[in-house]
């Protein structure tokens, strides 16, 4: 019986799971002076992270992989979202790849003025339905408290078009993707933690 108790406890005490529904997308477009939240849009969000190369270190018959002096980032995302009856962020999107990439008129871009930020923030810590205001507060001001991640001097390298069937009736999806070069903050990834 003490067994079973010691693991109800575990359980009880081992305190609120992080859901992976709690957080907020904003993004903010080259010509705006401030980000948009986007969550209500978005699929979902893969935060891109980097691995460690190694080296193989050989004595005696033994092999020991070591970290060498190389890390892998691959500085791309993308995102999934879904059509607003107006088209309008779809369109927010189209502008800002037809200026990194025209392809009615043709020509290629690469200069400063097209770039934007991404930031995901997500509730650090337990949250209560019966105090949900604050839970709501802490998820809308979740750029200074919770666990963040932020893109700098991002730029779309593709936007999907619309796909169109005659059955159907579903909420239509689009894939954007993104590329980005700037500053770049994840948690935990430099000695810094949570956003606090």
């Amino acid at each position: 019986m003490a067994i079973v108790n010691a693991a109800v406890a575990a359980l009880v005490d081992s305190g609120a799971d992080a859901m992976d529904n709690m957080y907020d997308l904003k993004i903010r477009f080259p010509w705006a002076d401030a980000p948009i939240v986007i969550t209500t849009r978005i699929e979902g969000f893969d935060p891109p992270s980097s691995k460690s190369e190694t080296y193989d270190k050989e004595y005696h018959g033994q092999k020991i992989p070591l970290p060498n002096t190389k890390a892998t980032l691959d500085r791309k995302f993308e995102m999934t979202l879904t059509f607003d009856a107006t088209y309008n962020l779809w369109g927010q999107f189209k502008t800002w790849k037809s200026a990194v990439d025209d392809e009615v008129a043709g020509g290629k871009a690469n200069w400063p003025g097209l770039v934007g930020e991404v930031e995901v923030c997500a509730i650090a810590g337990a949250f209560m339905a019966t105090n949900m205001p604050e839970a709501i507060n802490k998820l809308q001001n979740s750029s200074k408290e919770g666990i963040y991640w932020k893109y700098s001097n991002v730029y779309v390298t593709e936007c999907e078009n619309p796909k169109y069937k005659t059955k159907g009736g579903d909420a239509m999806q689009y894939k954007v993707s993104f590329c980005y070069f700037g500053d770049d903050f994840a948690p935990f990834a430099n000695g810094a933690g949570l956003n606090a």
